[in-house]
């Protein structure tokens, strides 16, 4: 599933909401998010979508949404991101 990422709007300053719809955002919570490798030795090399569209919101003044591969786990409440 995609997931959308923008900068939080209630004046939070640099932290970012994340949204499977569009419609309901959520805050992240960085401890809650796992990555999803695919056998590669390098496990963290799974979030580098997730830190590509930190990297790329940081840059943006105005009203942005940046997309990645992710899949939310609603009994965990765990954000997995996929490469």
């Amino acid at each position: 599933m995609r997931v959308l990422l923008r900068k939080c709007l209630r004046g939070h300053n640099n932290l970012f909401e994340w949204s499977a719809t569009g419609k309901t955002w959520y805050k992240i919570n960085y401890k809650r998010i796992v990555p999803l490798h695919n056998g590669d030795t390098d496990p963290f090399k799974a979030l580098e979508p997730f830190r590509n569209a930190m990297t790329k919101m940081r840059f943006y003044a105005g009203f942005h949404i940046a997309v990645f591969e992710g899949n939310y786990d609603r009994e965990k409440k765990v954000l997995k991101v996929t490469l």
